[in-house]
């Protein structure tokens, strides 16, 4: 059956979500949590530091970014709630690979965002990775939603409005 873009609700939804740690994917985790009851949630981690991403997210919802969820009636059950509806893919986007094939939208919020590395390593996790990730979700049996979170990395550092627009480069 032919998908339907008519979404307006994510009741029942399976969504991916990439950069989960960061600054933005903390805050979209949050919200799918706290306001997506009924809403599946994987996560693409790589383990760090003698981690495993299992144990990244539980130290994750610890954070005070997740405090209003923890604070909501019911919130003691919180973990248990987070074991039930969030899968944690191992991995990174250097190897994207064991995503599930039920994804009805994905939220890409992973990318390096410091100013200072080089071209070759910010182009290899920000658009590499992003283009290994749209492979993947195209063998998907029915391709996903994608919502791609940009950062401020490719506008370069600065203050106020940034017009989108295309980026001009150099780079090969």
């Amino acid at each position: 059956m032919p998908r339907t873009y008519g979404v307006t609700s994510l009741e029942g939804a399976h969504v991916l979500l990439t950069g989960a740690t960061g600054f933005i994917g903390q805050a979209v985790l949050e919200r799918l949590l706290a306001d997506h009851p009924d809403t599946r949630v994987s996560l693409l981690l790589r383990g760090r530091g003698g981690c495993g991403g299992r144990d990244r997210l539980v130290r994750l919802l610890r954070k005070d970014v997740f405090r209003r969820w923890h604070e909501r009636p019911g919130g003691e059950e919180d973990l248990a709630d987070a074991a039930r509806r969030v899968q944690v893919v191992e991995g990174d986007l250097e190897s994207v690979t064991g995503l599930p094939d039920d994804l009805d939208t994905v939220i890409h919020c992973a990318s390096a965002v410091a100013f200072d590395p080089p071209i070759d390593e910010a182009f290899g996790s920000n658009v590499a990775g992003a283009v290994r990730l749209c492979e993947q979700l195209a063998r998907q049996p029915v391709p996903p939603h994608l919502v791609y979170v940009s950062t401020a990395y490719v506008s370069a550092p600065g203050h106020g409005t940034v017009r989108e627009e295309p980026l001009l480069h150099t780079v090969d």
